[in-house]
Formats: structure tokens, sequence, C-alpha cells
């Protein structure tokens, strides 16, 4: 039950910590919005519906930005 919960924790903490560093500075937000855009879903070429193959290929390894990001906040 202690991996369980502090597992739970853990992932909650980190991305209430990542939706709070998004509110403060909303010009990374815009910075993500842009490249998750043209990168992942290649404007337009794939949808939410697609994520199992996004997830799947390398799109989201040349995601630069989103990396920092998520380094930044763990």
């Amino acid at each position: 039950m202690s991996f369980m919960f502090g597992g739970h924790e853990t992932n909650s903490r980190a991305l209430t910590t990542s939706m709070l560093y998004l509110k403060r500075c909303p010009d990374i937000l815009k910075t993500l919005k842009e490249e998750i855009d043209t990168k992942i879903f290649q404007n337009g070429k794939f949808t939410v519906k697609d994520l199992k193959t996004i997830l799947d290929s390398e799109l989201v390894d040349k995601c630069e930005e989103l990396s920092y990001f998520i380094k930044e906040a763990l």
C-alpha cells in the first residue's frame, strides 16, 4: 500500500507543479503548444485520437522544449 500511495502522491505533485509553472509563465505555455502542434501533431496530420501512435513513435523525442520543461518541473 505504501508504494501505491507514495507513487500517487509523487505523480500528483509533479503534475500540480507543472500546471503552476505553466500558469505563471504563459510564454512557456505558448512555446510548448507551438512545439507540440508542429512536431507531434505535425500541424493537423495527427489528432489526439492518434495518441498511441504518437507515443510509440519517436516524435516525442524531437520536442526539446518539452523535454527541458519536464526535467525542470521534476
